[in-house]
């Protein structure tokens, strides 16, 4: 699977957030089931780490979050937080309700959720509202809420 992820999924580094989103996804998945996935998140966490600050997209953030807990970047994962809560609160896009009511609470729980994998599977719980209007897939879905 790993090698997939190098040759096809994420061969080069790409801002692109439909790239992001499917080499994040993909790592969180294999680490969820107790694969070690090297280095890989440090790309990744690179690009979220500049990225930290935005709130476009909610569902975009979320993945960003991902990799700075990946990686342990406690500050920068603070700093994502803090601008979900900002965004939620303050309502400067049309994300502002999807951050209050999706954003907000997963981005409170994603930090929590990154302990050994059957520690994570015990944390994950349905979400209030829906993932769906955060922008997720089905899969992406299934993800956040199983």
């Amino acid at each position: 699977m790993l090698e997939l992820y190098d040759r096809e999924i994420h061969p080069d580094p790409s801002e692109d957030f439909r790239d992001y989103a499917n080499a994040a996804s993909l790592l969180e998945r294999l680490r969820q089931e107790g694969v070690d996935v090297g280095d890989r998140w440090r790309e990744l966490a690179a690009i979220a780490a500049r990225r930290r600050h935005e709130t476009t997209l909610v569902f975009a953030t979320l993945y960003r979050l991902l990799a700075l807990v990946a990686v342990r970047e406690a500050i920068g994962a603070g700093e994502v937080l803090a601008a979900i809560e900002a965004e939620a609160r303050l309502g400067r896009s049309d994300q502002a309700q999807v951050a209050a009511l999706v954003g907000a609470p997963l981005v409170r729980a994603i930090p929590a959720g990154a302990g050994p994998p059957v520690a994570r599977r015990r944390s994950r719980r349905r979400w209030p509202g829906s993932i769906g209007s955060a922008g997720a897939t089905h899969s992406a879905m299934s993800f956040y809420a199983c």
